[in-house]
């Protein structure tokens, strides 16, 4: 539904229903709407398909494109793709130093690598038979305490690596109000 590559069409603006849409016909069997992380909304209909039917398919899935361009909106963060400053991601990496420094000495563990990346759907990843970890840029802009969570999280996947309910009793050993801290870094 989201991941559909946007291939290299002729796309024009065309507004149908009060929605704006980047529009391009193709050999495609069907029409098709794709949602990019901005929030655009891209229109794909086979050649041939007439312009009452494009609008009827627009107007039958009009709720659906909404909740969906506001759903995508909201999952990306739009408002949080600006450039991060030094200062932030020194900051940043400030604080994920401490609290890894602090939670090995809590979890008995040490973790022999980590870095901040750019990462578009994830806020950190770790390889637990390297213990290494990785965390997203994105974190410079959130709460201390969904910071927190999240180099939780990633270190107890050093001891379970997926996400049953052995690991989650991890987390709560040494975070035991986490879902409280995880619900921070969401948007309502």
């Amino acid at each position: 539904m989201f991941r559909r590559k946007i291939r290299k069409l002729n796309y024009k603006k065309k507004n149908i229903s009060d929605i704006e849409f980047n529009f391009a016909r193709s050999y495609c069997r069907t029409l098709h709407i794709t949602i990019k992380q901005n929030g655009e909304i891209y229109l794909v209909v086979p050649y041939g398909t007439d312009d009452l039917d494009i609008e009827k398919f627009v107007n039958e899935k009009k709720y659906w494109i909404i909740k969906n361009v506001n759903t995508v909106k909201q999952k990306y963060d739009i408002e949080d793709h600006s450039p991060y400053t030094k200062e932030e991601l020194q900051n940043l990496y400030n604080k994920i130093y401490y609290l890894i420094k602090k939670y090995e000495d809590l979890m008995a563990i040490k973790v022999n690598h980590w870095s901040l990346r750019e990462m578009k759907t994830r806020w950190g990843s770790c390889s637990f038979n390297k213990s290494t970890i990785r965390f997203s840029k994105k974190l410079c802009r959130k709460a201390d305490e969904f910071i927190e969570y999240i180099v939780v999280h990633e270190m107890a996947h050093i001891f379970v690596p997926n996400h049953s309910r052995a690991f989650y009793d991890v987390v709560k050993k040494y975070l035991p109000n986490y879902k409280q801290y995880e619900r921070t870094g969401k948007i309502v």
